[in-house]
């Protein structure tokens, strides 16, 4: 048995106006089987539906679990996370959003453990289900990582695959690890980032939470535009926290990002905004693929002959990049 003075987990979440959720997101946490402390910390952000008078009915039963934070005024999704991060004290966090819930009674014993045992690891995320806005009985998908495996901040920074649900990282905010712009659109991501600049990540091949895609979720409430220009602003905000191998890896995230923009060809994008998006795209492909445009003669004559990567137009350069098999990683787009 593990024997702490202190809670050995603190579980962050973050809710507004889930009343129909937070209930099943408070239950996962409190039917779980440790032999260690743990605390819930719970942000409500000021919610319009009965989402406050549930959580605060669960913090009057079980006080000596959970800590409810109950700000006076709306604070918006960062300022709020980053505030129940902070109050978060154990030598762990997990996160659970209040539209998400855990499955699996054993999730965090088994998460712990593993981190306990093997101290160069900085994160353990496991398996999700996902369960889609209609039909939820039949709609159910899963990630597909097939087997445990351990992954680094090179592979975190091609893309995101850590749903927060799934996600134990050890707090060391010592190291800074809370530092995200409260502008950011996304700050999961962020903090995945920054907490792997410190250890190895380790993903477990179970399926112990369960990931909730709803017409109020902040990925799947806005267009495909949206979602595209805001994952472009959360890499600009956070890149130059990370050495210039990680930030050729998330550049090469905005390329794709921009590239998906252009293809959707939506009209809420002016052609101003196309121009300045597909010069940022220019601006960074010459760092981005250095590598594989000195590896290959053919690419590397293809470029030369246009005599400067500056002057390559948006269509040939998307031209090149299809020709030569240049693959992108896109994130997963979430809620």
């Amino acid at each position: 048995m593990i024997e702490t003075s202190y809670d050995m987990v603190s579980v962050c979440m973050i809710t507004y106006n889930h009343e129909k959720y937070i209930s099943q997101a408070i239950e996962g946490i409190l039917m779980q089987h440790t032999s260690f402390p743990i605390e819930l910390v719970i942000g409500e952000d000021c919610s319009t539906d009965q989402t406050r008078k549930i959580c605060k009915w669960y913090q009057e039963k079980y006080p000596d679990i959970i800590k409810l934070l109950l700000p006076e005024n709306n604070l918006g999704m960062m300022p709020n996370f980053l505030a129940t991060l902070k109050a978060c004290n154990g030598k762990y966090i997990a996160l659970c959003e209040g539209d998400d819930y855990w499955s699996d009674p054993l999730k965090l014993q088994k998460q712990i453990d593993f981190l306990e045992k093997n101290t160069d690891y900085s994160i353990c995320f496991h398996k999700m289900k996902i369960i889609g806005k209609t039909n939820e009985s039949n709609k159910c998908y899963t990630n597909s990582f097939i087997s445990d495996m351990t992954m680094s901040i090179e592979d975190l920074a091609k893309g995101n695959f850590i749903f927060s649900a799934s996600c134990v990282f050890r707090n060391l905010r010592q190291n800074d690890i809370f530092r995200i712009d409260e502008s950011s659109p996304v700050g999961d991501y962020v903090l995945f980032m920054n907490c792997a600049k410190f250890g190895k990540i380790m993903y477990l091949n179970q399926t112990m939470a369960v990931y909730r895609i709803h017409d109020g979720g902040i990925w799947s409430s806005k267009t495909s535009v949206e979602n595209y220009t805001k994952w472009i602003r959360v890499i600009e905000l956070m890149r130059d926290d990370f050495t210039q191998d990680v930030q050729i890896l998330l550049n090469k995230q905005i390329i794709t990002a921009i590239r998906q923009l252009i293809i959707l060809d939506n009209t809420s994008l002016s052609a101003e905004d196309k121009r300045a998006l597909e010069k940022k795209a220019l601006d960074l492909f010459p760092d981005c693929f250095e590598l594989e445009i000195k590896s290959n003669f053919t690419l590397k004559k293809t470029l030369e002959s246009h005599h400067s990567i500056k002057k390559l137009s948006w269509m040939l350069l998307m031209e090149i990049l299809d020709r030569f098999g240049i693959k992108r990683n896109s994130q997963n787009q979430q809620k």
